[in-house]
């Protein structure tokens, strides 16, 4: 037996001694969710409303602690002008802290960062575009079985795009596949 094929041997038994000592815990996971989100705007009279779709993975480096890494793409409900579309897009990365009390349910918090690039379009006009990174905080909660459950969370930032401060609170509803 060569040298190489044993470093491959080895390799891929701690592959699957991994695998199976991470089945049992489920402690990473890949999901897609509905999203819906308010943006306040300094100087707006209303907060706008965006919906869209989201996709997120966790990966637990402990029984309760995690990485948390998200994508939205969102799209503004209503027009401010005369056929305005505004959309943005926001990658977070967070850590997550699960409590595992009952393997039913599972609530979690979590803190990181955003990254908002949002996009005015108004028709005969430019594209206006910003972005920014901000702090953010949130938490949820997980509810079902050990590989698919039912995903609920939230979070919330301050960034400044065009100028002023804006608010922006996330909510997803989704599904997540855990292994």
């Amino acid at each position: 037996m060569t040298f190489r094929r044993l470093v491959v041997l080895a390799g891929i038994a701690l592959l699957a001694g991994s695998v199976a000592a991470h089945a049992a815990e489920s402690k990473h996971m890949v999901g897609v969710g509905l999203e819906t989100a308010f943006l306040d705007v300094d100087g707006l009279p209303d907060a706008l409303e965006f919906n869209g779709f989201s996709v997120f993975g966790k990966w637990g480096i402990t029984k309760n602690w995690g990485i948390l890494i998200s994508y939205r793409d969102m799209e503004d409900n209503e027009d401010l002008l005369f056929g305005e579309k505004d959309s943005y897009n926001q990658i977070g990365v967070y850590g997550v802290y699960m409590w595992r009390a009952d393997k039913k349910v599972r609530p979690h918090i979590k803190f990181g960062a955003s990254r908002v690039d949002l996009d005015v379009e108004v028709p005969g006009f430019p594209t206006t575009s910003d972005d920014d990174t901000a702090f953010s905080i949130g938490g949820g909660m997980e509810a079902g079985s050990q590989r698919v459950a039912f995903f609920a969370d939230y979070d919330f930032c301050t960034v400044s795009l065009l100028g002023a401060d804006s608010d922006i609170g996330d909510l997803t509803l989704g599904v997540a596949f855990k292994f």
